[in-house]
Formats: C-alpha cells, structure tokens, sequence
C-alpha cells in the first residue's frame, strides 16, 4: 500500500477521532479520495455517542474494510520502508530480453497446453512445463558450486482467482501428458501425512504391503526404484498448508522443506512400523489455489520464519482473464509424449529388486544411478552470476525490500540455475547437459516474471507488519483465556513494546479485544463474540 496525500490526511482524521482529538481539517471527497464516506459515518457517530460510539463504529467498519485497519496501522514512513519492485540493471535487462531460441520442447507444450485449456494462462503453462521436464530429471542431475550441490526441482504455486483462470484445466493436461509420457509412477499421492509420506518415499516396506503379482511386479518395482524422487500435484494446495496445524500433520512443513532441499537421508520413526529411511529425496511440487484461500497463510510469519516460502514460487496470471469456448477432443501431439519420455530416458535407471531376509521382504535398490553433472559454458555462467548478484545481493542492500522477502531473493539466483538446467536438457540428446548462454538468459528471463509474481502476491495477499503483528497477538490470547499481560506479549512474540502497545490499541478500536481491569498492571484479552 504506497500511500497518497489522500490517505495520509484521512488517516491523520481517522487516528484523531479514535483518541477523541480535535482535528482542524475541510473534509471534502478531494481532500480524503475514497476514505470520505468511512470519515463521515465516523464523524456522525461521534455527535450522537461521542468517542465510545467512534471507537464501535470504526470496529464496525474496518471488519467489514480491512483496508481501514491497514491504513490506520502504518508508519508515516511506510511508503519508503515497504518492498518495491526494483528493476535488474540496463545491461542485464538487454542480455535477458532477448528473444532466444533453445528449449524447443517447452515452446511445443505450451503451444498445445493454450490450445487445450485456452483460458489457463501462459504463465501457468510454461510452469507445468518446467514442472514436467523437472519431474522426469529426478534427481539425476546436479550443479555443484562450493561443496554444496543443486537439483532441479521446483516449488511451484499458482494464484489465481477460481473459474475464470481454469487453474484445475490447466493441471488435467499436465497430468495427461505425464501419464501417457509413463511417468506416473513418479506422481505422489494427493494426501498425506508425515508418517505416511515417509513410508511412500522411503526404503521400507509397511507390514501390510501386498507384492504384486508377476504381470504386475515389474512396473510395482520401477515405483519402487524412484520412490523418494517424486511429483506432487494438489489442485487446491491450501488444504496441504492447512493442514500443517493440524495435530495429526505435525513436523509434515519441515519435512516438506527437506524434501525440497533433496537432503539424503531422512529418517523417520513411527511406533507401529519403526524407523524409514528416504534416500536421495527429491520433491518437485505443483499446486494451484486462491487468493482468498492462500491469504492466510502467506501471512504466516511462521512459514517465511521456517523458509518454507522462501523455497518456493509464486506464479500469477500475466494476462487479464478472457472467455474461449472449449475446444473438441484432442490428441497430444506425439512431439511433447516421446519427447519427455526421452528426457526421462536421457539418464540412468535405478532398479529394484525384492529381498528375502529372516521371512521379511524387502526393496532394494541395486542400481543407483550416478548423479550427471551439468557443465556451464562459460557466457551462461557468467549471466546466471550476475543475475544471483543482482537480486541477492545488490537488491537488497537498497532498503527497498521488506525484510521478510529477503530469503526468496537470496533464493532467485539458485531458481534460475535450476530453470536453466531444465531448460537445458530439452536441448539435450546425448550427456552430458551443457548450459548455454541461450539457456542461462532465458531462465533469468522466467525466473523474472516470478519475483514480479512475489512483489503482485505480496503487496495484494500480504498484509503490512503491524497487521500481521494483531494476528500474531489475537492467536496468542486465544491461548490465554484469563489474559495476558503487555510484557508477556512483548516476551513471547520478541517484540517491542511500543509496537504490541499499538497492535493492542488498533485491536481493542476494532472491538477485538480489551483490557481487563487488574490493578496496576494492564491484562489483555480476547472479546468472545
């Protein structure tokens, strides 16, 4: 929210009549923009009840106008204090813009993907096809910089409003070309939890497990070799964040981000079942939801404190919605099946065999792939670091960004490496993958459009610090029936105390909690409705 003189006097009037003020202003459509009817029904309110009646009526209208609580909340400074799309320098701008020609392969899906689900938009489609092409690496690639090592896979999120952008179109397709491609073995399940994704992925059999049948056995297997490199695809992936709270998920947010992080191994323990081990873990994640329903968790300080959304990439519409009638049957053209059935070709096969031991069967892998190195020439090298610098870095000592973005910054410099690997090994037939310059400017080219995405998400979904610091409190006190105390707050959410004396004030103005008489010390606590 970059506020105008409008909303800085409104505010102003607004903060005034909440402390029973005098305030000597004309107030005038022209003078308060869009805040003049919010001012008037307060400044009515106050002849008939005085300050008692303001303070109710401003409640009144914020729950039904958040923006109200927001701009009461803001800092005069909040305009230079706030994140700003900031522009990559001339000189990279011209590199990246170029139009260049290289991973044909992606250009042939989306083509078809638009013709499919015409009203899915572009943006979406070029991620399901990164999402595809990464799924069918699985793990088998690598970039080393340092002693650490860097996999393909991507956390991939749209947002999007329901119905008009056809998001759940979009993913049929994707799924379609995965199935017919034979890749669908390396599809997780839709849901579950941390004990059961860890026996999915894991190297363990579970006691109940029913072998297949011979005619079966060799595809059973082929599962089995790729168990901890998998897909996941959830049309409505709130659910999945949802479910992070609840008791029966705990531990299911981190063990996400170490699949996402490819660490190796991860162990497991349940009661019933022991301990599970998975192996060379690889996660590459698609999901698809809402603004409304996404809304409260990207305001989850804990899930950026965690780094979880620091991992993964916000994609949003980048056209205006538009109405297409559905097309007639279609046939996927053979190009994108062979050619992603090739891709997955492209590198060594693990295998499983089952093992008989004390009466127990297990899996076992025999053939463990060795991981291909991708080799950079040395153009696109020198793209991808100046990318990683520029965002990572140079971004960020401006001022410009907020804080909480700075570990998805940091992060854009290794999304690009991963897209650029992608996009190299369409152009691939024979390993190893080479980078090329084309490969490098074009990832830096989308990994662009998706911290555009960030900024668009952020400012629309996100809410300013000192809202996000009311939440934090309201969930606090809801474990505190008889109240808490202001220092209580100010220890256990490490706050200041002039910041969680304010949230407390714009808390009890919008009727959401209230002081508790105790003497000399000030107890805060919920209003039960």
């Amino acid at each position: 929210m970059i506020l105008t003189n409008e909303d800085i006097l409104a505010r102003k009037i607004i903060r005034a009549l909440l402390n029973g003020e005098e305030y000597n202003t004309v107030i005038t459509p022209e003078t308060v923009g869009k805040w003049h009817e919010s001012i008037e029904s307060l400044i009515n309110a106050r002849h008939i009840g005085g300050n008692e009646l303001v303070v109710k009526t401003f409640g009144a209208l914020s729950r039904q106008n958040k923006s109200l609580l927001i701009l009461t909340s803001v800092d005069d400074n909040y305009a230079e204090s706030k994140s700003d799309y900031l522009q990559l320098s001339e000189s990279l701008q011209e590199i990246i813009n170029q139009e260049w020609e290289c991973a044909h392969w992606l250009d042939t899906f989306i083509n078809f993907a638009q013709e499919a689900a015409p009203m899915t938009p572009k943006s979406f489609h070029q991620a399901a096809g990164l999402f595809a092409v990464s799924l069918a690496i699985a793990r088998r690639l690598t970039a080393s910089f340092g002693v650490g090592q860097t996999f393909p896979n991507l956390l991939m999120l749209e947002i999007a409003e329901p119905a008009i952008y056809k998001k759940s179109t979009g993913l049929s397709v994707l799924q379609r070309v995965i199935d017919q491609a034979g890749l669908s073995h390396l599809m997780l399940p839709h849901g579950t939890t941390p004990q059961a994704l860890t026996i999915e992925m894991g190297n363990k059999l579970p006691p109940d497990t029913e072998i297949p049948s011979d005619n079966e056995r060799d595809a059973w297997l082929i599962e089995r070799a790729f168990a901890a490199q998998r897909g996941w695809i959830i049309d409505e992936a709130s659910s999945l964040f949802s479910s992070f709270n609840q008791k029966f998920n705990s531990g299911l947010d981190m063990l996400v981000i170490k699949l996402a992080n490819c660490e190796s191994p991860i162990t497991g323990a349940t009661v019933g079942r022991g301990r599970t081990t998975i192996e060379r873990a690889y996660l590459t994640f698609f999901g698809a939801t809402t603004p409304e329903t996404i809304r409260e968790h990207i305001n989850s300080m804990y899930l950026w404190g965690t780094g979880l959304w620091s991992r993964y990439v916000f994609i949003t519409p980048n056209t205006p919605p538009v109405y297409k009638e559905r097309p007639a049957k279609m046939a996927i053209p053979s190009e994108i099946v062979v050619g992603l059935r090739e891709m997955y070709e492209l590198f060594p096969m693990p295998r499983a065999t089952l093992v008989e031991e004390n009466k127990k069967t297990s899996v076992q892998i025999t053939s463990v792939p060795t991981i291909n190195e991708a080799r950079f020439e040395l153009e696109a090298l020198e793209i991808l670091k100046m990318y990683g610098k520029e965002v990572g870095f140079d971004m960020l000592q401006t001022g410009a960004i907020d804080p909480t973005l700075f570990a998805a910054y940091d992060r854009l410099g290794e999304q690009a490496i991963k897209v650029s690997m992608i996009l190299a090994v369409m152009d691939t037939h024979q390993l190893p993958v080479i980078i090329k310059e084309c490969h490098a400017a074009r990832a830096c080219q989308i990994v662009e459009s998706w911290r555009l995405a960030l900024h668009h998400v952020w400012t629309n979904e996100a809410t300013t610090h000192e809202i996000r610091l009311t939440d934090r409190i309201l969930q606090f006190l809801k474990r505190k029936p008889y109240g808490a105390t202001t220092r209580e707050i100010c220890q256990m959410l490490h706050v200041k105390s002039d910041e969680a004396k304010q949230a407390l004030e714009l808390l009890s103005s919008a009727d959401k909690a209230e002081e508790i008489p105790s003497g000399r010390t000030k107890m805060w606590r919920i209003i039960q409705k």
